[in-house]
């Protein structure tokens, strides 16, 4: 079913998008105090959540 499937890829999605901010408030207890102040950030600056998603992982190149 459809409708499932996509139930499925959203609820992956709020689970690493929730992930991401968890990461990104331990990183930073003292400024990233309660998960609003996370929402702010990754609405003025994309390129943060990118760090936490991307850097990580080494490249291959």
């Amino acid at each position: 079913c459809v409708a499932r499937q996509s139930k499925d890829a959203l609820s992956v999605l709020r689970k690493i998008s929730y992930n991401v901010a968890r990461l990104m408030q331990l990183e930073d207890p003292v400024n990233r105090i309660q998960m609003i102040d996370i929402m702010d950030e990754v609405d003025s600056d994309l390129t943060c959540v990118a760090k936490f998603i991307f850097e990580p992982i080494p490249s291959m190149y």
